[in-house]
């Protein structure tokens, strides 16, 4: 089956991609301001987020409580924004 044959690359490789993006970042060259400021961009970017997917789930003939559409909220946020924003860095270095 392809997907099994896939499934094992990907779990001999991942290893390896996830560690030569972390080597790629100096966080010696990070000033601290840029690490706050990127801090408050995200979670105001999480709220904008937050709400909406609270605004989506409260459409007429909708029948969620408050609890199950924080939990949506909350659930739906995204889980690899560094991996994607520095993917492109493993790939340029790799060419």
């Amino acid at each position: 089956m392809p997907n099994e044959n896939l499934k094992s690359v990907w779990a001999v490789c991942c290893p390896f991609l996830f560690g030569s993006i972390g080597a790629a970042v100096d966080l010696s060259l990070i000033q601290p301001r840029t690490v706050i400021v990127s801090f408050f961009i995200i979670m105001i970017g999480e709220g904008f987020r937050f709400w909406a997917v609270v605004a989506v789930t409260s459409t007429p003939g909708s029948n969620f409580t408050f609890k199950e559409k924080a939990f949506m909220g909350f659930a739906w946020s995204p889980k690899a924004t560094v991996q994607a924003a520095v993917g492109s860095m493993v790939l340029d270095r790799a060419r």
